[in-house]
């Protein structure tokens, strides 16, 4: 019975001050460095890769939020790494950012965002080079698990252009998995009947009214649906009440917000950048560049606002 005691002490005294017993013991270990690694998984009967950069000096012991941010058709992931300007602020912030590698079709790096044969404009044919790039990320957020303690209530997508197409897909088809999206410069590429949200999604979009390859006011180039009827029909897939108002307005940039979206009251913002290009807003652009904003500390600020209602 002494040695009962002896044993049980310690236990009862750690779960007196509000500690965790070893259910996540990832927490208490990591395979990950500081900074940036790079990663390759199988998948689909290929070698996969994503970027994963952890920010320095914080206490992993906790679980820290990731979010996970898409490259463009024939970027990379050390390009949207970079453009987006995410590893500086997860160092401010304090969370795990995550660059999937697109994989080859026709000489260029892309993701399955949903663009068949079927599709209206730029249609593709994935067929010679399949990828379920849903799988993918799926398979990423329980590698990256595995290697160091995340939030998995408060893991997040986002993109430019294909991968903003991509955070789209994902609130479609993995919405067990993302409290909330924020594509930039790309609208829904699947068919709007195979989008189907297992519940309301926290969603901040930006999109540049002179945008010649995601169109703002009409379907072409890469964009199956406009802008402002993306913003409507993404309102009505996640049972929003009401109309939108606008919740920011500042010289080129107006921002229009549903915030009783579903019964845990999800906003839906769509942020229209005038005369804006194919561009992500606050960073440099060839054509429509807009500082006004920062599109990349609006994000992290919203993503981190919200998280999954268990």
């Amino acid at each position: 019975m002494d040695n009962l005691k002896i044993l049980l002490t310690p236990i009862i005294f750690f779960l007196l001050l509000g500690g965790p017993l070893l259910a996540d013991d990832q927490c208490f270990t990591s395979s990950l460095p500081d900074g940036v690694s790079k990663i390759k998984i199988n998948h689909e009967g290929s070698v996969r890769e994503y970027r994963a950069y952890i920010p320095q000096s914080y206490n992993r012991s906790l679980p820290l939020p990731v979010i996970i941010n898409f490259h463009g058709t024939g970027s990379n992931a050390d390009q949207q790494a970079k453009y987006s300007d995410l590893d500086r602020i997860a160092e401010d912030k304090k969370f795990i950012h995550i660059n999937p590698q697109g994989k080859n079709l026709n000489g260029k790096q892309v993701f399955n965002a949903g663009l068949t044969m079927n599709s209206p404009t730029n249609k593709r044919d994935f067929s010679e080079e399949p990828r379920d790039d849903v799988s993918f990320t799926r398979s990423i957020i329980s590698d990256l698990s595995s290697k160091i303690c995340i939030d998995s209530s408060r893991v997040y997508a986002t993109g430019m252009s294909n991968g903003g197409r991509m955070s789209y897909r994902l609130a479609c088809e993995a919405t067990d998995l993302f409290a909330a999206i924020a594509p930039v410069a790309g609208v829904l590429s699947l068919e709007a009947k195979d989008c189907n949200p297992s519940r309301p999604i926290s969603t901040l979009s930006f999109h540049g009214t002179s945008d010649l390859v995601s169109r703002y006011d009409k379907p072409g180039g890469f964009s199956t649906i406009s802008a402002p009827d993306m913003f409507a029909l993404w309102a009505k897939k996640n049972n929003c009440s009401d109309s939108p108002e606008i919740t920011f307005k500042k010289e080129d940039v107006t921002c229009q917000t549903y915030d009783s979206c579903g019964s845990s009251k999800e906003e839906i913002t769509l942020c229209t950048i005038e005369n804006g290009g194919h561009c992500w807003p606050g960073r440099f652009c060839f054509r429509g560049a807009s500082y006004t904003i920062n599109a990349s500390e609006m994000i992290v600020d919203f993503f981190l606002k919200n998280k999954i209602k268990k």
